[in-house]
């Protein structure tokens, strides 16, 4: 590696990869002299053992004090040194390695192995797989790392100078930021500056530059010559002394790599209007790349190979292991296989037990309802029957009472008293066998049509003189007096009959309505009959159409109306339920099927 290649790694080691501070508890005086020791061994050549002995020195000394930071700077400049000595291979053989094992301890440290990566491409002429590196490096830097930075940001610059000058100087700038601190930096930063307008053919800003790089030497006299002949052949190639810049670039003195110094002869073969000396010097660069990096691969060969066999033993214990694991997971899989049907079997039976479980209790709860509501209808009955008949006996004898003296108007009284009561007997046979009667008929034949505000008017008025005189009757309608459908009467006046007769019973004041409108899609027709009585509880609306269900069990009925009424719309092909939205009594709805 050539001087500037080499001044640059060595800046990106002292900027970004060297930890510039000793450990806490040590000798500083002691620490640095071993550090300085360190940093001539990397410099030298043909002492690769004392320098590896000194960097596991250095890292074991920060593995001590946990800074792993630090630590893997240190092997990080055993990749440099590997370049340093143009053996790339073997820099990125360390570099892989390092990301293996900083992956293994989770350390954040890609960015010294993607600058390792770049460095490597550099030095080989690789520019475009370089700045890919570089970048990659830059973007995994922590902004608060500011010596990683400065060493990032001038490889990217000196990388660039001449094939993306513009680049170049934005990489350069943002290192300045950086360098102002640390005149050998800053020493760097101007002489790249000066590189990047000697590309871009910019006369007066080189010899801005340049100038500023002669001040700030002798504001700073311990800085050594770096940049300075290099800095002395742009200045003459500028002021036209071409053949006396190129013969101080043949000379072995300057600053510049071989690749850099093509470069250089290039552009002032341009600036001599030569084109066919630049494409010339041009061929040569390719050579040169191309022979780097044939270098590179032959001088590996015999390392490849070693590897080679290395990864050849590697792969074939790895087989076998993989065969024995392989054997292992199968027997794991199968016993989980095994475990996973077991639990679903064993959850199958418990969830079949609780459905039988649910499904039992269920049909218990069923039964105990049922025969409640058998037993409520016994008694209900028995309330219903006795009485009559009690009053029945009672009137009885009091006519057959020889002792008692009744006029012909009183006997008349207990006659018809005994004829009411005996009609009420009848009223509750007569409904039980309506009840029977409606179970066992299957359909209900749509026998003719009726004419809905004739019928349903009809049918409510007809109660004008039993009702209540504080309740009002009212019909009211929203189909045309002609409006018709085919249905059957009776079964539709057997439902209204009843519904109205519950409004009359449960209603005390207000108004029982009956309305009949269309359905919105005009398929069916809707009767409502409306009360403003004492409605029924939430609780209770869903079982009110359950057989022998009474809301009040102290209330005349034995609790079959509504549902015969249900029945009855349901074999007509409609449906009766009531309405829970209406709060202001009770509301029911009675749909029937237009045709």
């Amino acid at each position: 590696m050539t001087t500037i290649t080499k001044r640059i790694v060595i800046l990106l080691a002292a900027a970004a990869l060297l930890p510039l501070a000793a450990p806490a508890d040590d000798n500083v005086d002691k620490f640095y002299d071993f550090y300085k020791q360190y940093t001539e061994l990397y410099n030298s050549h043909g002492k690769d053992s004392l320098f590896y002995a000194a960097s596991e020195r250095l890292k074991q000394q920060y593995i001590d004090h946990k800074d792993r930071d630090a630590y893997y700077k240190i092997a990080m400049n055993e990749a440099m040194y590997e370049i340093d000595h143009d053996r790339p291979y073997l820099a990125i053989k360390k570099a892989t390695e390092m990301l293996n094992e900083m992956n293994k301890q989770r350390f954040d440290g890609y960015s010294m192995v993607y600058m390792t990566l770049g460095t490597v491409f550099e030095s080989r002429g690789n520019i475009n797989m370089a700045e890919h590196y570089y970048k990659k490096g830059i973007d995994n830097i922590s902004r608060s790392d500011e010596r990683s930075q400065i060493g990032a940001y001038t490889r990217m610059a000196y990388l660039l100078k001449f094939v993306k000058p513009d680049e170049a100087r934005h990489w350069n700038e943002l290192y300045a930021k950086n360098s102002l601190d640390y005149p050998p930096y800053h020493q760097v930063y101007l002489f790249i500056a000066g590189m990047i307008s000697f590309a871009k053919n910019e006369r007066e800003a080189f010899l801005e530059t340049y100038d500023n790089y002669h001040a700030y030497r002798k504001e700073h006299p311990e800085l050594d010559n770096y940049g300075l002949a290099t800095m002395a052949i742009m200045q003459k190639a500028f002021n036209g002394k071409y053949q006396e810049a190129l013969s101080d670039l043949d000379k072995s003195e300057n600053d510049l790599d071989l690749l850099a110094r093509h470069d250089l002869r290039m552009h002032i073969h341009e600036m001599q209007n030569r084109l066919d000396l630049a494409l010339s010097v041009a061929r040569q660069r390719s050579w040169c790349v191309d022979s780097l990096n044939s270098d590179m691969l032959f001088n590996n060969l015999n390392e490849l190979s070693t590897e080679a066999e290395l990864t050849k033993m590697k792969t074939e214990t790895a087989h076998e292991r993989l065969r024995l694991m392989t054997i292992v997971l199968v027997l794991a899989l199968l016993l989980i296989v095994l475990l996973f049907v077991f639990i679903l079997r064993h959850r199958s039976a418990r969830h079949h037990l609780k459905v039988k479980n649910e499904q039992l209790r269920t049909a218990l709860s069923m039964a105990e309802e049922s025969d409640k509501m058998k037993t409520e209808f016994v008694r209900s009955v028995s309330h219903e029957i006795r009485t009559p008949l009690n009053a029945i006996n009672g009137f009885n004898e009091i006519l057959n009472n020889t002792d008692m003296h009744l006029s012909a108007e009183e006997r008349a009284d207990l006659t018809t008293r005994i004829n009411d009561n005996m009609a009420a007997i009848t009223n509750i046979v007569d409904e039980m066998l309506q009840m029977a009667e409606q179970a066992s008929t299957d359909f209900y034949p749509r026998t003719g049509s009726i004419y809905c505000n004739k019928f349903l008017s009809q049918i409510l008025y007809s109660y004008r003189d039993t009702v209540n005189p504080n309740i009002e009757l009212a019909y009211t309608t929203k189909v045309l007096n002609r409006f018709s459908f085919n249905t059957n009467q009776e079964g539709v006046k057997k439902i209204l009959d009843h519904l109205i007769q519950n409004a009359i019973k449960f209603t005390n004041e207000g108004a029982i309505e009956v309305n009949c409108r269309q359905s919105d899609d005009l398929k069916d027709v809707i009767i409502t009959v409306t009360d403003t009585g004492c409605g029924v509880a939430e609780e209770n609306q869903d079982k009110i159409f359950e057989q022998f269900y009474k809301v009040d069990s102290f209330e005349q009925g034995i609790g079959l109306g509504l549902t015969v009424s249900r029945k009855i719309a349901r074999k007509l092909g409609g449906d009766l339920a009531i309405d829970k939205d209406y709060h202001d009594g009770a509301r029911f709805v009675l749909t029937l099927p237009f045709e």
